[in-house]
């Protein structure tokens, strides 16, 4: 039942990071169309959307780069030092018994 807890409890904190990292993206998303259209004359929405996606995908390149492999790596190798820990208290406790 722990490992159950605390596996759900990793997962609900790296849907928590990642919902505000998915925010970050919600500035870029609003000011580069506009920037695009009063700056630059681009009015056509597919090449504001494309041009947009790019400058917010090497802009949150980084962060996500951060959040895939140093944080869910930390938060993996914590969550399994945990279920390591709490099988060898289960066998002792078996072998106690």
């Amino acid at each position: 039942m722990k490992i159950i807890l605390l596996k759900l409890l990793v997962k609900t904190v790296l849907m928590i990071v990642y919902m505000i990292r998915w925010q970050l993206s919600t500035p870029i998303l609003a000011v580069v169309p506009w920037g695009l259209a009063i700056y630059f004359g681009i009015k056509n929405y597919w090449w504001a959307a494309v041009i947009t996606n790019i400058v917010g995908s090497w802009i949150i390149y980084p962060v996500d780069k951060f959040i895939f492999r140093k944080l869910f790596g930390m938060l993996e190798d914590w969550l399994n030092n945990k279920i390591k820990i709490i099988e060898l208290q289960q066998y002792q406790y078996k072998e106690a018994a």
